[in-house]
């Protein structure tokens, strides 16, 4: 439930078990008033009232204005702390006072308050477009902020999003240049939130390639704690969600904790802030190294969400919301949805790629033979693609190994009960392919610098709108021609030279690139399932996985450890 109080300009926003109130203060600014655990009993009509804000921030020492919780932190009344959003201005078309001298450009970002509404149809950017739904599709209330910067015609919209039962709150900005000019953005959190002062305990997760998710705990101490990623996946070193909760105040199954995730697959960054007066923020979003988006006059971008929420069942009860949420709210359901993942057979392990229709049927027969629903043949079946070292990027059946092409191959899997998959890693290509050699200027460089190869693999310029096109038309061939029920998504290396057609904003385009392929396959093909694989566990997030109906959690498939990951 959505509360406003009109008298104070105090919005509550009521949830399952927590609640979360902010407020219009004198001069137009939305500042956090409170987030946290509902009291027992506590109803609807003990919504907070609040009083006219004093702006006592503002009236004591120059610096302690860096102090105020906005919501919202602009860069421009923020400087010594970090900011939820910096853009920079034109220059104003009018200097508005003699004295002032021209800076170029102004960098300098003042939002004030200027109306809200409560609708059920809002979403967060990235959104997954698809014809699957979810398990639950009900409409939930979005409080939608518009905030306005009274020199230049820039809007910032905070959205707020409630899903009641899983104590969750989705935050993101919605960003529109009503401008003559063009306006950059240079770094852009989806939100930033404010925890209890005092003391915290930190949790998240780091890793590697093959032993990825390793849970870390630590006591934030003052300054900046930065957890990111700096790759077009989400990566494998760190993962984009956090746990926080008072020192030796959680376990396990109790506890107050409070615990959040990004809904984006590219390179972002979660930054735990302690300030000397003992408050603590978490601003997540784009990570702003290397970051780039400019917004053209009548120009809007939609930030993906930062998911978020609070409990008392501890670390477990924080998990379990999570998972709900993520299962309910997220997660597609196909249109040959059971309610249970098919079983999965995958032919690396046995074959690698010595792969040829003969060993593939004889695999075939063995799988149907032990109760599996899903048969994916892994890498090899394509191009030139003996080793690793050539084929990426032609997506054409492999003479050598299938001299009648997949059908047969196809047909037997279907003959034997099965449904039939296909492992592909559509945004990468090897030097030595039919398709880099007709386009050598579609992969992420820099002139005249080299082209480093990792796993013999550059990686194409999602930046580049007939790249993405390509794609997504040999990939729906695929699919329309063999039938192909499953692919395995992959993505094999980290990024190197970034350069793009678009410049720094292809950290944005690559993502957004791969959202649209998959989204509009899955709109023609709704019984199509997806895995999501990056090396193992190196793209799982809440972005990927409104897209996916499963991830591949990690390359490790030692038996032992396979016990503790599944």
């Amino acid at each position: 439930m959505i509360h406003y109080a009109s008298e104070t300009k105090t919005f509550n926003l009521w949830l399952d078990t927590s609640f979360y109130v902010f407020q219009i203060d004198g001069e137009g600014r939305p500042v956090h008033l409170g987030w946290g655990l509902l009291p027992e009993g506590a109803g609807a009509a003990d919504s907070l009232r609040g009083s006219v804000y004093a702006d006592s921030y503002d009236t004591l020492l120059s610096f302690y204005t860096q102090y105020r919780p906005d919501e919202v932190l602009a860069f421009g009344e923020i400087i010594t702390y970090q900011e939820t959003l910096k853009v920079h201005f034109p220059s104003l078309s009018q200097q508005p006072d003699a004295s002032e001298a021209l800076h170029f450009p102004v960098r300098d970002l003042r939002l004030r308050y200027v109306d809200h509404e409560i609708v059920t149809d809002a979403q967060p950017g990235l959104t997954p477009l698809r014809e699957q739904p979810t398990q639950n599709a009900a409409p939930r209330e979005t409080l939608r902020l518009l905030l306005r910067d009274p020199a230049y015609p820039f809007y910032v919209t905070l959205c707020y999003r409630l899903t009641p039962e899983h104590d969750v709150i989705e935050r993101w900005l919605e960003l529109e240049n009503r401008g003559d000019d063009a306006v950059t953005v240079e770094s852009c959190n989806f939100a930033s939130l404010h925890l209890p002062n005092g003391h915290q305990e930190l949790t998240t997760a780091s890793g590697a390639w093959a032993r990825e998710f390793q849970i870390q705990r630590e006591r934030l101490k003052p300054g900046l704690r930065l957890v990111e990623s700096r790759a077009l996946q989400t990566g494998h070193n760190s993962n984009p969600f956090f746990f926080v909760n008072r020192p030796e105040q959680a376990w396990e199954d109790n506890g107050v904790v409070y615990f959040g995730q990004l809904a984006y697959s590219g390179s972002w960054r979660l930054a735990f802030e302690q300030l000397p007066t003992g408050q603590v923020r978490v601003h997540g979003g784009y990570n702003p190294f290397d970051f780039g988006l400019s917004l053209a006059p009548g120009e809007r971008h939609v930030t993906p969400a930062f998911i978020c929420g609070v409990c008392r069942e501890g670390w477990g009860g924080a998990s379990r919301r999570l998972h709900a949420f993520l299962q309910e709210r997220v997660l597609p359901r196909s249109a040959n949805w059971s309610g249970l993942r098919p079983v999965l057979y995958n032919s690396w392990e046995a074959t690698q790629f010595a792969i040829n229709f003969e060993n593939q049927a004889a695999l075939a027969k063995r799988a149907a033979a032990i109760g599996v629903e899903l048969f994916c043949v892994d890498d090899g079946w394509f191009g030139t693609r003996v080793s690793d070292t050539a084929g990426l990027g032609d997506w054409f059946v492999r003479e050598t190994a299938f001299p009648a092409g997949l059908e047969p191959l196809v047909d037997e899997v279907e003959r034997l009960g099965m449904r039939f998959g296909l492992w592909v890693e559509p945004e990468m290509v090897n030097p030595d392919s039919a398709l880099y050699r007709a386009h050598p200027d579609w992969v992420l460089h820099f002139p005249g610098r080299p082209r480093t190869e990792a796993r013999s693999q550059l990686i194409l310029d999602f930046g580049r709108p007939e790249v993405v096109e390509c794609i997504y038309n040999v990939l729906d061939n695929l699919v329309s021609r063999y039938r192909v029920a499953f692919f395995k998504w992959d993505m094999n290396r980290y990024t190197a030279e970034p350069g793009s057609v678009v410049g720094r904003e292809i950290w944005l385009r690559h993502v957004a690139g791969v959202y649209s392929i998959i989204d509009r396959l899955r709109q023609k093909h709704p019984t199509l399932e997806i895995q999501s694989c990056s090396g193992g566990g190196g793209r799982i997030d809440a972005g990927m996985m409104g897209r996916t109906d499963q991830v591949w959690v990690s390359d490790n498939t030692d038996a032992f450890d396979r016990l503790a990951i599944q």
